[in-house]
């Protein structure tokens, strides 16, 4: 390993940064609601294996267990897609990588944020992979009649606690028009089991997109392990065969 590293930017967003040698292409992670940095390490374990650098961190507010700075009633999909850009800005600026071969790859809320941050990036960015994308959020946010009713915290899914924030950012999102803003090409991976996530939402994604691949992944659910996982990755590595070039 040419440099492995923890650490903080700003003091308040923690990243753990693996970097196989001098030059490499870099993928930033983003971790589904809730969980943490760690949850990249599956993906890392191959990437790495192709001389790809991994940057992973926690979501200010992102999870009872984050290690960076911030209340999960503080977040929202856009703090996190804003916490993305704030993780490129700074990858951006290291001399031992790839600075033109940047990419997002984001899981679930995580992936949704990428899309979001994709679309302010743009041309800085090399490439974006979603998997099973949590762009249902607007809908979500709009179960409510109005802003108004929305309480200022809630156990959201019965497990996290988030706050007023959270639907306020999205409720006047128009998500697919947002996203489509980005213009180089995606990978939108998602499975056909997925009731957390139903994939029709990527169907959409991908349709919004004017440059996008759609791998549905028969039988997966939200999340990929196994031979699901080994199937995601397959067509990663296609993906990034092709814009890694």
């Amino acid at each position: 390993m040419y440099f492995e590293d923890r650490f903080f930017i700003n003091d308040e967003i923690y990243c753990e940064a693996y970097i196989p040698r001098e030059d490499c292409p870099i993928v930033i992670y983003a971790h589904s609601l809730g969980m943490s940095y760690r949850s990249g390490y599956e993906y890392f374990r191959e990437l790495l294996k192709r001389n790809i650098g991994c940057v992973t961190f926690d979501f200010r507010g992102g999870g009872y267990s984050s290690k960076s700075k911030g209340k999960t009633t503080e977040m929202s999909l856009i703090s996190e897609a804003d916490d993305i850009i704030t993780v490129f800005n700074h990858v951006k600026q290291w001399d031992f990588i790839d600075k033109d071969r940047i990419i997002l790859l984001g899981t679930s809320q995580g992936g949704a944020a990428s899309a979001v941050a994709a679309s302010k990036l743009q041309n800085d960015l090399r490439g974006l992979i979603i998997l099973y994308p949590a762009l249902l959020i607007p809908d979500v946010a709009h179960e409510y009649n109005s802003l108004s009713e929305i309480p200022d915290t809630q156990l959201f899914n019965g497990w996290i606690e988030v706050g007023k924030c959270y639907f306020e950012d999205a409720w006047n999102l128009d998500i697919f028009k947002e996203i489509g803003k980005y213009k180089k090409e995606v990978l939108i991976i998602h499975g056909t089991s997925d009731y957390i996530v139903p994939y029709p939402y990527s169907v959409k994604a991908h349709e919004s997109y004017e440059n996008s691949q759609l791998r549905l992944i028969e039988g997966a659910g939200h999340g990929f392990s196994g031979d699901k996982f080994r199937q995601c990755m397959s067509y990663v590595n296609d993906y990034l065969n092709k814009v890694l070039k």
